[in-house]
């Protein structure tokens, strides 16, 4: 059998199901139509539908396994920042004085960025759990 006559047959095969499938749909709902509207043992009782209760999501870290040490590695990582930090701000404050001293202008100019930088990244590490918390609530 060559490929055109297997698809040549498998159409009509689906072409007589559906005709099938008609035939039969027609043959199912002409005698509930003649029955007309149902009583008695037909009648079906009236079904009330029950709400869903309200779905609510609270998201926490409180009952999370090992909570305690990221709390404890987030300490940690704020204070090596902060220090981090303040080293900056110490070394941009000599990088000044030495470049004022020599009479480098742009020398001064870097030292200055320096302490800038510095007392930015403080000022968020000091803040930003306090702004996070806000956001939260």
């Amino acid at each position: 059998m060559s490929g055109l006559s297997r698809i040549s047959s498998c159409l009509r095969a689906l072409r007589w199901r559906r005709v099938a499938a008609r035939l039969l749909g027609c043959c199912t709902t002409i005698p509930l139509f003649l029955l007309g509207s149902a009583s008695g043992a037909w009648a079906q009782t009236p079904t009330t539908l029950t709400p869903a209760p309200a779905m609510t999501v609270a998201p926490s870290w409180g009952g999370a396994p090992g909570w305690d040490k990221v709390q404890e590695l987030l300490n940690f990582a704020a204070e090596a920042a902060f220090v981090c930090c303040l080293l900056m701000v110490l070394i941009g404050g000599a990088a000044m004085a030495i470049s004022r001293a020599t009479g480098s202008g742009a020398a001064g100019n870097r030292g200055v960025g320096l302490i800038l930088a510095g007392g930015g990244g403080v000022l968020v590490i000091r803040f930003a759990p306090a702004i996070v918390n806000w956001l939260r609530n």
